[in-house]
């Protein structure tokens, strides 16, 4: 470079892999002693460290925030729970069902949000999730923030960390409400059209039955 006429060229180095290089650069010619590249050394140990850690910052973040958007773009509930029931993370539509922020209900418990005989049977059926080691599939039923009884079905998984540690659950959670009324419409329609059929046959045979008589 221009003006400087020594310099010492450090790799910054993490784990074993190269990310980047520290120069100290003097103006006049010299040569370096030992404990000016030991400074040097030393000084691209601190840089490569911060760079790391910046770099490792920026990559958490990118991943929570895709994450996040993936999360909030399906009208399920989506939410990931520690092995106490605590909620780690939540979509929108969680947040949206409950009345609250998705991120006002991190941190909290089902006891906060649901009544306490359906907070009880959410927390017997995730206990059965954390004695497992698969996904189990759940109905449930909850009162929303609209204080109606809505029908769900939910899968939920253990939730590992990397070293194979359980941490607790996820659960992604469908509102099938609407689906098991139109069920049950159909139901009641197959019902009342057996009983047309019924009524049908009893009338001819009495009508058979009069005709006898007369």
């Amino acid at each position: 470079a221009e003006g400087f006429r020594a310099f010492v060229a450090v790799p910054l180095v993490v784990k074993t892999r190269t990310i980047g290089k520290c120069m100290l650069y003097f103006d006049e010619p010299r040569l370096i002693s030992i404990s000016e590249r030991r400074l040097a050394q030393t000084i691209a140990g601190h840089v490569a460290f911060a760079v790391e850690r910046k770099r490792a910052e920026i990559d958490a973040w990118r991943s929570s925030n895709l994450l996040q958007a993936i999360i909030d773009g399906t009208s399920d509930l989506v939410y990931a729970k520690d092995r106490d029931g605590r909620y780690l993370l939540t979509n929108v539509a969680m947040g949206h069902f409950v009345g609250k922020a998705a991120a006002d209900v991190v941190g909290r418990s089902d006891r906060d949000l649901f009544s306490r005989d359906e907070a009880d049977t959410l927390l017997a059926d995730e206990r059965k999730v954390l004695a497992s080691a698969g996904p189990q599939t759940f109905e449930e039923t909850m009162h929303g923030a609209d204080g109606v009884p809505h029908s769900f079905l939910s899968m939920k998984a253990p939730l590992f960390d990397e070293d194979g540690h359980l941490r607790g659950l996820i659960g992604i959670t469908r509102d099938i409400t609407d689906y098991k009324a139109a069920q049950e419409e159909l139901r009641q329609s197959h019902k009342m059209e057996a009983i047309g059929r019924l009524s049908g046959a009893v009338a001819h045979d009495f009508n058979n039955l009069l005709t006898v008589i007369e």
